[in-house]
């Protein structure tokens, strides 16, 4: 099955099963295509499953925003996020080409957009004690070999940043 007839046509977002709970699981309509665990409660370091792809992302330090997402058999990266940019644009690389991140104020909303400026996905986070999200990729976008990677890869920056914002306002 091709990346347009897993995805045209289809509702995609994620659930968090529970307020507490460190597994999010990816759909398209009712079908689980993708999950992230966290393994441990406080831990960076996310397992992810999407499209027969098995990853792993971390932020490599503490103290930087840096992220990354590897292949998880062949250690091999995969894409990068090298510096989160506060209200402003940062920008992922995926392989040789690069994307940018944006998000609106109160980040309900998440964008990856080209490096002309198009918009290629939006993330509408929808819960507010459950991290939940609607996913709308442009439908030229999702035959791109580029997408599952991009997707998962993004999936994972926000969690992290929904995470941290959480625990902040603790």
């Amino acid at each position: 099955m091709t990346l347009t007839e897993t995805f045209r046509g289809k509702k995609l977002g994620w659930k968090q099963d529970s307020f507490f709970s460190k597994d999010y699981k990816l759909y398209a309509d009712s079908d689980l295509i993708g999950r992230i665990n966290f393994p441990k409660f406080l831990s960076t370091k996310g397992d992810i499953s999407v499209l027969g792809h098995e990853l792993e992302a971390d932020s490599p330090s503490m103290w930087k925003s840096r992220m990354e997402m590897r292949e998880k058999k062949s250690g091999k990266l995969v894409a990068e996020l090298k510096v989160e940019k506060f209200m402003g644009e940062s920008e992922i690389t995926i392989g040789t080409k690069s994307f940018r991140f944006a998000t609106t104020l109160f980040q309900k909303r998440f964008l990856i957009k080209s490096e002309a400026g198009a918009t290629l996905i939006e993330f509408a986070m929808t819960g507010w004690f459950k991290t939940e999200c609607e996913i709308k990729p442009e439908p030229t976008f999702i035959h791109e070999e580029e997408f599952p990677i991009l997707l998962a890869f993004v999936w994972y920056l926000i969690i992290r940043i929904s995470n941290r914002h959480a625990a902040a306002g603790v």
